[in-house]
């Protein structure tokens, strides 16, 4: 994920001409809230991967969320498995 998280980051910036710190900004705000509004891609290009990078974010924050809760689940069963 962090591989794809940086490729994202350069795309952006080769891509759409944004420094660094915008690059950065865009790709986690785009990732946890699918952004703000101020800052967007403004190529064809930019704004199809942008649609994909989201897909990809929220499936990715949903497979992790659903293995922390699993191991959590988990855990809560185990100690209650001992106090029995």
């Amino acid at each position: 994920w962090l591989i794809y998280m940086i490729l994202s980051i350069l795309f952006y910036i080769y891509g759409e001409d944004f420094i660094f710190i915008d690059a950065l900004y865009l790709r986690i705000v785009t990732a946890f809230t699918v952004g703000y509004g101020d800052m967007y891609p403004v190529t064809n290009a930019g704004k199809l991967l942008n649609c994909l990078f989201i897909i990809i974010d929220t499936v990715t924050i949903g497979f992790i969320t659903t293995k922390v809760m699993d191991y959590i689940l988990r855990f809560r069963e185990l100690q209650k498995e001992k106090k029995e």
